[in-house]
Parts: structure tokens; sequence; C-alpha cells
């Protein structure tokens, strides 16, 4: 395989430039040592002092017509990024001209997984998130209680788990009900009762969750599937047995992870895309919320042939509210007109200056306070779906959408753009063909969105 290898060359004169584990010497020899151990066929290796820099130069070399796909070698994440919001753009990046990167210097080799290991979010030390998931992996590691306590038990001053023998009652219920009677052939049987019926013989006993909640049939199946109750603790991925008291026997545990995986009903995988307007928009008659809905019909032509077609479309809930005015006075609109609608007059109250202005004031500081909020909940996105990415589920492209969406979120903070660089970013996004990043642009740009019958009414948030 065609193959270039890449590194930051030391700063001239420092102890690294001779031939020690971070020289550039010793990454050119390292270099094509890999390429000889594992038959690739080198056909240039880069240098530079910035990452930056040495990125742009490996990226022109796959332009041009004699550009062609290479497998890029290089230490470790940090000479190719200095956070991971860039690393993930710049590997989306080489893949859409079909180059893989690989860390040949490291126990992890995949950029992803090594990048997770080394760097951190823009404006964060990556030592002291590594301090803190160290930290974290040590209490796991001792079985100590983290987060959220399992129902039926209790976290001590010590982080251990010990028991609540009312909650113990209702758990070991649960298990009983929906095991059923052990069949005599060793095998798991059908079961007891299912999680609706369970659910209702709690609520109907006055029994509620720890948060004091009715029970429901996922909150059932969260009991049944929770290892915590055979006495084994798992934690960002550390498993101990035997450091509390078991609820229930490994053997019933099992045979009902049996029954729950063969009364699992076979559903089709379905992906419904989000509605632009979801959350903004409201009738203009009762102010009540105006929803995106989905319908699928389907018919038989004449000949024999099936057909069916997917609408998509909003409406007022006013429309089907009993003891209201007419249902036809609330409005009904066909997806794709409304949203051409709004898009057309945020484009509108853009070139006339009334949809960005400056921010001052109280309310400035309430709404920054709230971008911040929304920034720290996208970058908690941004990492769940890079963990996820790393750990084998999807492959890079499924974190297009997630880093387009944190950069939107950047886009807003005014701490860091001036308005009008906010409001061209925001706009920008909220007129794209991206569902996911428009709705949040327009979440941002507007305050709510008034619809009526016969058209709409675009109210702008004030300040940025």
């Amino acid at each position: 395989m065609r193959a270039i290898g890449l590194y930051l060359s030391p700063p001239p004169g420092s102890s690294r430039s001779g031939g020690s584990p971070s020289s550039g010497a010793y990454h050119e020899e390292a270099i094509r040592l890999h390429c000889r151990m594992n038959g690739h066929r080198l056909i240039d290796i880069f240098t530079d002092s910035d990452a930056d820099g040495l990125y742009a130069q490996v990226r022109e070399s796959f332009s041009g017509p004699d550009g062609l796909p290479a497998l890029v070698l290089i230490p470790d994440t940090s000479h190719i990024s200095d956070d991971l919001e860039t690393l993930v753009g710049r590997l989306l990046d080489l893949g859409s001209v079909g180059a893989e990167v690989r860390c040949f210097q490291s126990d992890l080799p995949d950029p992803l997984q090594n990048g997770l290991d080394r760097l951190s979010l823009k404006g964060r030390s990556a030592q002291s998130q590594r301090r803190i998931r160290d930290a974290i992996l040590a209490k796991a590691s001792r079985g100590e209680v983290l987060g959220r306590t399992p129902y039926g038990y209790w976290g001590r001053l010590d982080g251990e788990l010990e028991v609540v023998e009312g909650e113990a009652a209702v758990v070991r219920r649960i298990f009983d009900a929906y095991a059923g009677p052990e069949p005599g052939d060793g095998s798991a049987g059908t079961g007891g009762v299912g999680l609706r019926k369970i659910a209702a013989l709690l609520n109907g006993e006055g029994l509620r969750t720890r948060g004091g909640h009715p029970w429901t049939p996922v909150a059932v199946a969260g009991v049944l599937r929770n290892r915590a109750y055979v006495g084994t603790y798992t934690r960002y991925g550390v498993r101990i047995s035997g450091r509390h008291e078991p609820l229930v026997s490994r053997k019933t545990f099992r045979r009902v992870q049996r029954i729950l995986e063969s009364r699992k009903p076979v559903r089709r995988s379905r992906s419904v895309e989000p509605y632009l307007l979801g959350g903004v928009a409201r009738c203009a008659l009762c102010g009540r919320g105006v929803f995106g809905l989905t319908r699928k019909r389907r018919w038989r032509r004449k000949d024999g042939t099936s057909v069916s077609r997917t609408y998509r479309y909003y409406e007022c809930a006013g429309r089907s509210a009993p003891g209201g005015s007419d249902f036809a006075d609330h409005p009904s609109w066909r997806a794709e007109d409304l949203e051409n609608l709004v898009r057309s007059e945020l484009s509108s109250l853009s070139d006339s200056g009334e949809l960005v202005q400056g921010a001052g004031g109280s309310s400035g500081i309430v709404l920054a306070s709230s971008r911040k909020s929304r920034i720290a909940a996208t970058e908690r996105e941004f990492m769940r779906a890079v963990r996820s990415v790393a750990s084998g589920h999807g492959g890079i492209g499924d974190l297009s959408q997630p880093l387009r969406r944190l950069a939107v979120e950047r886009a807003s903070d005014g701490s860091e753009y001036a308005p009008s660089t906010v409001g061209s970013a925001l706009l920008e996004a909220a007129l794209g063909d991206d569902v996911h990043t428009g709705r949040e642009a327009i979440g941002q740009l507007v305050e709510h969105v008034s619809v009526g019958l016969e058209g709409v009414e675009v109210y702008p948030r004030v300040e940025f």
C-alpha cells in the first residue's frame, strides 16, 4: 500500500533534535521501519514545526492530477492536530479523498482512540481531562459507586453499595414475576407476566420508583437488565464481581435475559428526519405548538400494483382539541411550503437588519449564559458520538453532523464572535440543507414563528 509519513519537527537546537524518541531522526527511521515491516511503499515524509502547516502540506499532496490515496502514518495524533475537534475534521477531510490515518508509534493505532487519549476539546486541558478520567477509572476499579445508585441499593460514604430492604423486595418480585415458574427441562421457558403487567401490578399497590414516579414497562426492563442485582458492578468499562450483596441468583438473571431476548419484537429500522421548525412554530390563533407530522398512505392502482407515499406537514394541536374553536381555523401546512416561507422571511429580516442586533444590557448576560449551556450540551453530544465511533459503533462519517452542530453552537458564542459574524453563520445554517444544524440555528435566531392560515410572522430574538 502507498504510504506517506509526517511528524512535527522539534524546535532548532532543542534536546529533541538528536536521536531521542521525540527527535526528527527517530521519527523518520520509525516511519521507514514501519513501512518495511508492513509491506507499505513509502512515497514521502513531511515535517513541519506547526501542526496546521504540516497538515496543509499533506493535504496538498492529495490534490491535483497526481494526487492518489495513501496511508498516512503519524507518531500520534498530536502531530496532526492540537484538539479533538480539529482532529475529527481532518480525519473526515482525509477520508473524503480516500486516505487512511494510522498512529504507528502508539499502543492506540486508531487515530480516534488515540485522539481521545491525547487530545481535548478546544480550550480544555488534555492533562486535566486525563487526570479526571484516571480518577474515575480508579474509583470504578475499586467497585465504588459512580453516578446513579441502582434501585434496591444505596451508596455508603465509603463508596460501597448496601441493600435497601424495601426496594430489594420489589426488585426480587419483578424478577420472579417476569421469570415465572422454572421449567423442568432446564430451558428458559416462556416466562411469566410481561413488562406492562408488572408495572400495572406495582402501581396498583401504590409502589413508586425512587424518583416518586409510577412504574413503566421501560423502568421494569431497566431493572431486569441491570447486572448490579447479581453482585456485579459495571461502570466505564470496568466490571467487578462480588463487591456487594446480590439480590437475585445468576441462574435467574440468565433465564430472564433469555426470555427478554425471545420476547423482543422484530421491528423495521425507521429513521424520521426531524422538522426544521420544531419547537419554534406557534399557532397564531390559540398559541399552541404547531407540530411536524408524518403520514404514509398506501393504495392500489387499477392494474393491481401497490403505491405508497409519505406526507410531511405541520399542524396545530388545536385542530384535534375538544371543546375549542372550529378546527378549520387552526393552521395546517405542507412541511416544505411552511419551511420555505419561514426561510424567505428570515432572509428578508436579515436584509433589513432586523434579524441580528448588538448584545447589551442584563438580558445579554442571560442569553450569554444560555449560549454557554447550549455549547456545553453540544460538546457532550459530540464527545458521546466520538466515543461511540471509537468503540466500533459506526464510522468516521457519522461524526460529520455532531461536528457541524458543535461548530454552529460555537459560532453563536458572543464572547468570541462579533454579532454580525454570529448572525451570518447562523443564517447560513438556517437557510442550508442540513436539517439538524438548520433547526438549531433557527432556534437561536428566532424567538418563535406565529403560523396562521395564510401566512407566518417571524419574531427574531432581540439580542445575541
